[in-house]
Parts: C-alpha cells; structure tokens; sequence
C-alpha cells in the first residue's frame, strides 16, 4: 500500500513538472492562444475559465481585446455561471494599459445588449480612469448638432461618471432648451449624472429643476444632502494605469454603430498614443463600388443631417405600441441622393411589419446629393416603449 501510495505522489509530481515546463516553453502568443481557448471552452470548469480571463487582463495589450470582445459576446447574463465570466472579461479589458480599451468598454455601454449590472461594471472601471479623459471633448461633442441622439445618450452618462462640477453647467443648458423640456427620457439621464457628480452645484442645480421634475429632483437632493454615491464609485482591486492623462477623445470615425476600436498594431502598449485621437476631419464609410472610401465631414453632416429630421416619420412605423428595441440598418445612396437599396441588417424587435415599414419609409427617402457614385450608410433607430429618442444608462 506504502509503494502504491508512492508510486502515485511520484506520478502525479512528474505530470505537474511536466505541465509547468510545457507552460514556462510557450511563446507569448501560445500562450495568449492557450488561454482564450480555455475562456471559450464550455466544457472547462468555470473557476479555471475566470482565473484564464483575469491573467488575460494582466499580460495582454490593446491587440487581444476584439478577442476578449467576442469571448464577451458569446456569453449570457442569464446563466449566473456566465455571467460571473462576463463581468471578469470586462474587468480584464479595463485592465489593459491601453486607451483601445476603454474605447471599447464605452462601445459596448452603448449596445442595448449590455444589462444594467455590465453597465454598472463598466462605469466603475471608467470612473477609476477619470483623471484620463479629455474632458472639453466630450463636453464639444455632447452639444455638436452632428452627433446621433445614441451618441449624446453616451457622452451625457459618460460626463456623470467622469463626475466634474464643471458639467453641470452644460447639463442645465441642455435641460433648458427645447429638446431638455420635450424628452424625458433625457431629463432623467441629465438629473441622475448631475446627482452622480454631487455637492453644492448639483444642488442648486436639482433644487431648480423641482417645478418641472418634482420627483426625480427631490431624489436628486436628498442623495446628495445624504452623501449617498452610487455604486460605481469604488476604487478597483485593480491598478489604474496612467495612460495619458487627459487624451481620452471621442471617437467619430463612424456615424452611428457601435464601433470596437480595431488596433492596427500588434507591437502593444507602446503604439496606442495615438488610439482615442481619430481625424475629426473626414469619417469612414465602406463604399458599394470601392472596397473603402473616405467621406468628408461636410458630407456626413449631410447625411445625419437629413436623416434626423426623418426620426419622427420612422418612429411612427411602431405605431404607439410598447415596443422596445434597436433595428440596425444599411442604406446605399446614390449620386442624387437617391436610396438604391435600405435593409433592416440586425433587429431585436423580432417584428416583421415594422422592419418592413422602416425598409420602406427609408427607401422613399430623397438624401442631399453627395459627390460620391455610390456610398453605403449606416444607421441605428433605438425604439423605446416610454420615449422614442431614450437610451438607458442607469447606474445605481
């Protein structure tokens, strides 16, 4: 029994020897490569599947996090098992040093996939890093004419997590004006950042609000009188890095999408000064006759332009119904503006008579004319079943 005992302890000590040195004599990309497989293998034990993701965060650059994004995507949040594994992958992006990654985690805030509890995770990561954004940048895109209502929905939750008193003065312009007054679901965004950002400012600023929003500006008060912080506000188990401070810039290379910032390098964390920092100057699009085309901004202003003042005509498709969701479409515009063809590309309405109504509203459509043959354009309508224009970024 003692040699069998013996023999067992001696095998086990050769196989554990064995793995350490295959381990130890892997390129840096086996074993990247090793550990995704490990992340996306469902027949793995979940501890190990975590454990993979978390060492992923601490030895990975910029390159891996498109991997990390598909790893993310093909997980639920309803399985408690998964979802433990979700949060972790999100953790682990915002662990890379790199400003490629906080891009992403604020693309994937702005999906209407994300759930509160992920969005919640990913302002925790983006206020331990909020010395590091730019801040007058996303203050110019927030009020630019240009910008989707999608796009502003994410600079106004984004202001309220980077938490500074200087903001409030925008908010209470945007609450002043027209589209302040007509959008609830905007006024509850902008009374909850300015309540996030807290103290003397926001205070005034809530107490003004009482005769248009009694409820949501009493709330705002007593939290801040109280000295509640919402939950987003605690320090990581994890190191913020100093990327850079202060360079953190909207991204405007695509007009409407989601866009996960792609890196073209693979050298690491050395090359990402420039990732934030986009041409303002000209935007992307693919082009039907062309394999890419560079658009000029005058011509994307056009366009979103014209299409903001058709969000009414598209909206009506849903008829008043208490319809929730986002219908994804492509629209290739001609020379004279014409549409050559619109397809809904994505939906989660899961209703046929109302993506047929968008194909067909969009189809109708008699765009500004372009200098451009041909060019292909995208664009996201997030049906709301309270208000047409409201994207939700709660955060408790």
């Amino acid at each position: 029994m003692k040699r069998t005992y013996t023999f067992v302890i001696i095998w086990f000590l050769s196989v554990l020897s064995f793995s350490y040195l295959q381990l130890h004599s892997m390129t840096p990309a086996e074993h990247l490569k090793m550990l995704l497989q490990v992340v996306n293998n469902s027949k793995v034990d979940i501890k190990s599947r975590i454990a993979a993701a978390q060492e992923l965060g601490q030895i990975s650059d910029g390159t891996v996090v498109p991997k990390l994004v598909e790893s993310y995507n093909k997980l639920s949040i309803l399985d408690p098992k998964e979802k433990a594994l979700k949060m972790t992958l999100l953790y682990s992006i915002g662990s890379i040093p790199e400003e490629t990654s906080l891009q992403t985690l604020i693309s994937l805030a702005e999906s209407y996939k994300a759930s509160p509890q992920e969005k919640d995770v990913i302002a925790r990561i983006l206020w331990n890093y909020r010395d590091q954004f730019d801040l007058n940048a996303w203050e110019t895109m927030t009020t630019s004419e240009h910008v989707n209502h999608t796009k502003i929905y994410s600079y106004i939750w984004l202001l309220g997590i980077i938490g500074d008193e200087q903001t409030i003065d925008l908010f209470d312009q945007i609450l002043s004006n027209y589209e302040g007054k007509r959008n609830r679901g905007l006024r509850t965004l902008l009374i909850t950042s300015i309540e996030w950002i807290g103290g003397e400012r926001a205070l005034q600023s809530c107490e003004q609000l009482i005769p248009f929003e009694e409820k949501l500006a009493n709330h705002c008060i007593q939290h801040i009188q109280q000295g509640i912080q919402p939950s987003f506000k605690k320090h990581l188990n994890l190191e913020s890095h100093n990327i850079a401070n202060a360079s953190i810039r909207p991204q405007t290379s695509e007009s409407s999408d989601v866009a996960l910032y792609q890196p073209s390098s693979s050298q690491g964390a050395n090359t990402s000064k420039n990732i934030g920092r986009p041409n303002e100057e000209t935007y992307q699009y693919q082009d039907v006759s062309k394999t890419r085309t560079i658009v000029s901004t005058a011509t994307y202003q056009q366009l979103t332009d014209y299409i903001d003042t058709k969000l009414p005509e598209i909206y009506s498709c849903a008829n008043q119904r208490k319809i929730e969701g986002t219908i994804k479409t492509q629209i290739d515009i001609g020379k004279g503006g014409k549409v050559l063809r619109a397809n809904v590309t994505e939906s989660s309405l899961n209703n046929k008579q109302i993506e047929k109504c968008v194909e067909s509203r969009l189809a109708s459509l008699q765009f500004p004319q372009t200098p451009y043959d041909e060019l292909r354009f995208h664009y996201n309508f997030r049906f709301d079943a309270v208000d047409r224009q409201h994207f939700d970024f709660s955060s408790r």
